[in-house]
This record gives structure tokens, C-alpha cells and sequence, in this order.
């Protein structure tokens, strides 16, 4: 028997998605865990099964962010993200930014990155992902990318600085 339970433990640490990786993350509708980017919108696209009523140490801190979020006025309804859109100004800032526009041609998966956030539910929760994960990488390329769109935004980028230091902060403390 005590065999059986080690290798269940075991298997409880592998990806759910590619049952290859180990899991870092965990899915909030079913706890179960899962090790990136591509095996989250993997398990996104599809209907989940085992959803948990089980409350977890990680699914706590989840919900503590979801808190802090809805405190700092991250909710992800259309009349408040609406705030955030480019004016014509701050888009001629970006498109005028040889290095952030180099930055983008030549990084495919800076572009997939991007384009997760926007296509995502609940954006704030895919930015954090996006952060956690870009923080491992050693080219850092999110981390590249907002500092050229801060430079490139100049005065204006004030505006979303308060909103990526809060969510930054978030993801250290849920570490």
C-alpha cells in the first residue's frame, strides 16, 4: 500500500495537461496542477471535469489576489478597462518605438504572450501568469517589453504604472 501512495504523491506533482513536466501552478476550477503557459490555455479552451470544493493553501492566496484585485479596481468589466484604452497619442508614442516594435518582430512569443492577456476572461490573472512565468525566463522578454512601452509612454505611462506595480507585487507575494 505504501508504495502505491508514493506514486500517487508523485503523480500528484506532474502537469495534468502533458503528464510529462512537473506542476507549478494549479487550476482554480479543479485544483489540479499544471506546469505553463500553453498547458493552461490548453486546459482554458476546454470544459473542466473535476471541478473542487476542496479549499487549498495556494487556492487561499488565489483568492486573496482575487481580493486585492477587486480592491484595487481590477475587475475586469468592459466600463473599467475602458479607462485603460490607448488614446491616438500614447499609440503614436508605441508605434514610433523602433526597439519596441523590433522587439515585437523578431518574438514570436512575446506576440502569443500579448495575445493570451487580451483573448483571457480575466485579464489581471493572465498578466500575473504571463509575470510569474517571464520572471523564470532568462531573455525576460515581458519584462523587455513593458519597459520599452514605459519609455515609449513617458509621463503618460503613469496612468498604468499603479496597476503593474500592484499586480507585480501580488505575484511576489503569492511566491
Amino acid at each position: 500500500m505504501e508504495g502505491s501512495e508514493k506514486g500517487s504523491l508523485i503523480n500528484d506533482k506532474i502537469c495534468v495537461i502533458c503528464g510529462v513536466n512537473i506542476g507549478k501552478y494549479k487550476f482554480k476550477c479543479c485544483l489540479r496542477k499544471f506546469c505553463s503557459l500553453e498547458c493552461f490555455q490548453i486546459h482554458s479552451r476546454e470544459e473542466c471535469s473535476l471541478k473542487s470544493n476542496q479549499i487549498s493553501n495556494k487556492f487561499q492566496l488565489d483568492q486573496n489576489f482575487e481580493e486585492k484585485c477587486n480592491e484595487t479596481k481590477f475587475e475586469n468589466t468592459i466600463e473599467e478597462t475602458e479607462q485603460f484604452d490607448l488614446t491616438e497619442k500614447e499609440k503614436e508614442a508605441l508605434n514610433s518605438n523602433e526597439r519596441l516594435s523590433s522587439l515585437l518582430r523578431n518574438n514570436p512569443r512575446l506576440v502569443e504572450m500579448i495575445k493570451f492577456i487580451d483573448n483571457s476572461k480575466n485579464k489581471t490573472e493572465a498578466l500575473a501568469l504571463i509575470m510569474d512565468e517571464d520572471s523564470k525566463d532568462k531573455d525576460k522578454l515581458f519584462a523587455k517589453f513593458t519597459e520599452l512601452v514605459a519609455e515609449s509612454l513617458g509621463e503618460e505611462f503613469e496612468t498604468y504604472k499603479n496597476t503593474y506595480d500592484s499586480i507585480v507585487s501580488d505575484i511576489q507575494f503569492k511566491k
